[in-house]
């Protein structure tokens, strides 16, 4: 299969063989994807096979931002029909809303097969339309199953609008629109509309509790009122005294029975006591290759002693030259003579043994200040001082970046190579298969 321009460029040139035909002539029609092979045959241009729009994909994304929309928009006349049929994902990224938003939504309109869509604004201006603009776009992707709408500055009425006018409402799977304006009146509608849907990312259900427990307040507060004016009545002070009574015990056994449902849920082993909020984040870590889950720390870590190694089977080749494990290194395993080992290690866990088989963390404790650090060493070195980390980062920011992304200390890969020649082979693909692990401590929803 040729592109579009290297077949013009060889069939025609301009100034002799360019005629006063229309466009469709040439091969480039309504579909202009289509373009004639060697044996005449028209041919369809998958959009992700267009070399000249490669490096605006990303992780089954077109990339849109304001400075490269132009460029992609050039090959749309072109590509008519290949940016029709496109079934992949379109990340409108870091759009700014001073900039032109009737290009941005002519060119969203060119999309009606794609399967996910994902804005991410900044606002750098107030612009009242923009969310209009989004709503009217969204309205003609009709097999939408992932669409992430965060911080859009949408309201009720524009969620409305969007679930009465997205064609395949049953299609959709994954919904995230945290930080809009929005109301929990709308989540009904939302349940209601996509019955498919198996994730659900905003707060509305927190500020429908608080909503909740504002009304109960409300009903609490009223209640002590008519009790008050009860209580006026000498007639009525008996019953009210043991009205009193009762409602108190029935209070003093419901916190007796939290207090045992809370004792019996957290169950915190001796090894993480005092540190109970830095230990339930932890045991929540999860390990992701290529957005998909291949393991959790609560799964395979024992939680006496946080020490683990996951099972790397669900990523390609990886655990032929990585390990990845919770805990701290303590020695060196024979299994691993020839991978770089990565820890994932809580500060307290080390804390504890610091005078003891963590001695070798002490050079770095006043610069460790996260509650989990990230360490990076060599399988086949004796030394276990010899390390690289990443202990100021929250969890948040671990969270948000690949394995390679946290990785920030670029010299010790050259390290890596001296010490073991036999691994210089590998370090691309360690590279590759780096940038697409995480390890999420994000709660899950």
């Amino acid at each position: 299969m040729i592109t579009a321009t290297l077949w013009s460029a060889e069939k025609y040139d301009i100034g002799d063989d360019w005629d006063n035909q229309s466009i469709q002539s040439f091969g480039f029609s309504d579909a202009a994807s289509t373009i004639r092979g060697g044996d005449g045959v028209l041919q369809q241009q998958d959009l992700t096979a267009l070399k000249e729009l490669r490096r605006h994909f990303f992780r089954g994304y077109l990339e849109i931002t304001p400075d490269s929309l132009e460029s992609i928009q050039q090959y749309t006349m072109m590509f008519e029909s290949s940016f029709d049929r496109y079934g992949g994902g379109v990340y409108v990224k870091r759009w700014k809303t001073s900039a032109n938003r009737e290009a941005l939504q002519d060119f969203l309109f060119k999309f009606t097969q794609i399967t996910k869509f994902k804005m991410e604004p900044v606002w750098d201006r107030d612009d009242e339309d923009f969310a209009e603009t989004i709503t009217r776009c969204v309205q003609f992707f009709g097999d939408l199953g992932e669409l992430a709408i965060a911080g859009c500055r949408l309201t009720d009425r524009h969620m409305e609008d969007m679930l009465e006018s997205i064609p395949s409402p049953e299609k959709l799977k994954i919904l995230d629109i945290r930080n809009n304006n929005l109301t929990p009146r709308v989540l009904p509608r939302i349940q209601e509309r996509f019955t498919k849907l198996i994730d659900l990312k905003t707060e509305l259900y927190e500020e429908k509790t608080k909503q909740r427990q504002a009304e109960a307040e409300e009903r609490r507060r009223i209640e002590v009122e008519r009790q008050r004016k009860l209580q006026q009545k000498a007639e009525e002070k008996q019953r009210q005294d043991k009205m009193a009574e009762e409602r108190q015990q029935k209070e003093i056994a419901d916190i007796e029975r939290e207090r045992q449902l809370t004792v019996s849920r957290i169950r915190t082993p001796a090894v993480a006591r005092v540190y109970e909020e830095i230990y339930e984040r932890f045991m929540t870590g999860r390990l992701l290759y290529e957005g998909r889950e291949i393991g959790r720390i609560s799964d395979m870590c024992n939680p006496n002693t946080l020490e683990g190694t996951f099972n790397l089977s669900g990523c390609g080749n990886a655990g032929q030259y990585l390990s990845i494990n919770t805990g701290y290194r303590k020695g060196k395993k024979a299994e691993n003579a020839n991978k770089l080992e990565i820890w994932f290690v809580p500060k307290f866990l080390v804390e504890r043994d610091l005078a003891t088989t963590a001695s070798h963390f002490q050079p770095i404790m006043r610069e460790w200040t996260a509650p989990i650090g990230i360490f990076w060493t060599w399988g086949g070195w004796d030394n276990l001082g010899w390390f690289e980390y990443l202990v100021e980062q929250g969890l948040e920011e671990i969270s948000a970046k690949n394995l390679y992304e946290n990785w920030t200390a670029r010299s010790f890969m050259s390290s890596v190579t001296a010490f073991s020649p036999v691994y210089a082979h590998s370090i691309t693909k360690l590279y590759r298969d780096l940038q697409k692990i995480s390890c999420s401590f994000c709660e899950l929803k």
